[in-house]
């Protein structure tokens, strides 16, 4: 099983959320040294974003997006829609759950 990824409230409730059943992700972030934001992604554990670390976020994720094949750029486009809804409130959280 792949990663989980949601947008959450600062209490943990979920407002959006969807899985990565086919490893996309695992697959595809880059290694620490490529992308410092999306390097720190663990396939194995969580991962935790706020609104301030979006910007960074959101340049490595376009390049992300840019490198991956049509079959992957719909879970990628999804992703991105959490991290602009998280960049514009104030307490939501991105949030990465490995397996």
């Amino acid at each position: 099983m792949g990663l989980c990824v949601s947008l959450e409230t600062e209490s943990g409730s979920t407002i959006r959320a969807i899985g990565d059943d086919q490893n996309v992700l695992h697959r595809l972030l880059p290694t620490h040294q490529e992308s410092p934001i999306l390097g720190a992604i663990d396939c194995y554990g969580d991962t935790v974003f706020n609104r301030r670390q979006m910007r960074l976020f959101l340049g490595e994720w376009e390049k992300l997006e840019g490198n991956a094949s049509s079959d992957d750029r719909p879970l990628l486009s999804k992703i991105r829609e959490f991290a602009l809804q998280c960049e514009e409130g104030v307490h939501l959280y991105l949030k990465f759950k490995g397996d």
